[in-house]
């Protein structure tokens, strides 16, 4: 967030939190992230003082993983800093998940 706007990222890679999962659950997180690998990250920019939306599409696959900070660089110019992960083809988290054998 900015003083003015806050920043949302959308991203084509998703938990999959539907009723059914919900109700028989019994799956590991891991097996319940999804990706949408020929979608691409949106951004939606929120004027706080009027709630009116500008939405941009980024034109690639993007998971981020944390935000550092956002600033305004000029009035047409917001910056946000962010950590991400740009490879649609793989997990972004395989590093960590452990299987039960």
């Amino acid at each position: 967030m900015t003083k003015e706007y806050a920043v949302i990222f959308e991203s084509p890679y998703y938990i999959d939190m539907g009723p059914k999962t919900l109700i028989l659950g019994g799956k590991p997180i891991q097996d319940l992230f999804k990706s949408e690998r020929n979608e691409t990250t949106k951004i939606h920019v929120v004027k706080i003082s009027d709630g009116t939306v500008q939405s941009f599409d980024s034109g690639l696959w993007s998971f981020v993983f944390h935000f550092g900070n956002a600033y305004m660089k000029d009035e047409n110019t917001i910056v946000a800093e962010a950590s991400h992960f740009t490879e649609p083809a793989t997990d972004p988290f395989k590093v960590f998940w452990k299987r039960r054998l």
